[in-house]
């Protein structure tokens, strides 16, 4: 083998090798791709939790405002009998289930909000993958083009060595692959966003107090003037 031969060898094979150490473009467009989809999967994940939450805080919401009325009923029975102690523990417990209901009610519209926001969110996470998969078919066609081109054009050394060539060459590398790294502006961040989590939160029957029975006083008031005016 001629020192021609050998240089033209040892040039290919330093070439190949800084080549196969940098990212290969094609790779890069399937990790981007891999990653949007496990985010996409991710996404629809969280918003059937969201709107699994959201259908059993509906449903608890219903319940606590249907027990509240029956209290609110037992009380006005109890009064008209004259059992005045069972109608203040009813009101009681009417105030309680209507506390809880308002509460079921503020978890239900978070919810809600939090789904419709994915909702829109993995659409339009959706439609940017569908674009991407298009764009990394066009891309690696142009990619495969110019891999061709490129091995059409490459320098040839059957003539003999000239001092310069072999540092020619790799700037010639070093443009293609500036030139890739120019058509692959694909990194973007689709950070599944903050919505905020339902849990399976239990509002907790709140402490009798004194503002409490105030309430409940007036409420036995209201339901007197109510029998008297009937």
């Amino acid at each position: 083998m001629s020192v021609f031969d050998r240089i033209m060898n040892l040039t290919k094979a330093t070439a190949n090798e800084v080549i196969s150490k940098l990212e290969n473009p094609v790779l890069m467009m399937n990790q981007y791709i891999r990653n949007m989809e496990e985010e996409i999967d991710g996404m629809k994940s969280e918003l059937s939790r969201q709107q699994s939450a959201s259908r059993a805080y509906k449903q608890r919401l219903d319940e606590c405002e249907q027990l509240s009325q029956h209290n609110q009923l037992k009380a006005e029975e109890a009064l008209a009998e004259g059992r005045e102690s069972e109608a203040r523990l009813a009101l009681e417990t009417k105030l309680r289930y209507s506390e809880q209901a308002a509460e079921y009610g503020r978890l239900y519209d978070q919810a809600k909000h939090a789904s419709a926001e994915l909702d829109i969110r993995l659409e339009g996470a959706q439609e940017e993958l569908a674009r991407l998969v298009q764009k990394r078919s066009d891309l690696s066609e142009r990619l495969q083009k110019a891999e061709a081109a490129a091995e059409r054009k490459a320098p040839s050394f059957s003539h003999g060595f000239e001092p310069g060539i072999a540092s020619r060459g790799f700037d010639r590398i070093e443009e293609k692959i500036l030139q890739w790294e120019a058509q692959l502006g694909l990194s973007r961040d689709y950070k599944p966003g903050s919505g905020t989590a339902a849990s399976s939160y239990e509002p907790s029957a709140p402490a009798p107090d004194s503002g409490r029975a105030s309430v409940i006083d007036e409420q036995l008031a209201e339901l007197r003037r109510k029998m008297k005016s009937e």
